[in-house]
């Protein structure tokens, strides 16, 4: 079974979901008429695509959540040594997950652990 969420760690422990609302917000905040060209700018490692991204994904469980904030979280993760492109792809397999895209269910992070989260 597809989930609508996943679980990535930045300060803590996170849930990134999105949900049409939110995938609605992302498209309006970014002035893109679909979500490919999202998970285009994601894959290109743009980094405001990045941000507005997780921002959105994380506001669901964080409404106080801010860009600046977002960025920080972001950042920390950078210097902890990982990816600004492993990053986007956590998000972008989030986007694709709240689009319902199939494929996107059952892909596995950089450690090569399936990525779950709760049933819809």
């Amino acid at each position: 079974m597809a989930t609508s969420s996943l679980t990535v760690e930045l300060d803590r422990t996170r849930t990134l979901r999105f949900d049409l609302a939110g995938l609605s917000l992302l498209q309006r905040r970014l002035g893109e008429k679909g979500l490919m060209p999202i998970l285009a700018r994601i894959d290109a490692v743009d980094v405001e695509a990045t941000e507005a991204a997780y921002l959105i994904g994380l506001s669901g469980e964080d409404p106080k959540l801010t860009l600046d904030r977002v960025r920080r979280l972001l950042q920390f993760r950078v210097d902890a040594g990982e990816l600004l492109a492993n990053l986007g792809r956590t998000v972008a397999r989030a986007i694709a997950m709240g689009a319902g895209f199939s494929e996107a269910a059952s892909e596995e992070d950089s450690e090569g652990k399936a990525v779950t989260g709760p049933p819809i």
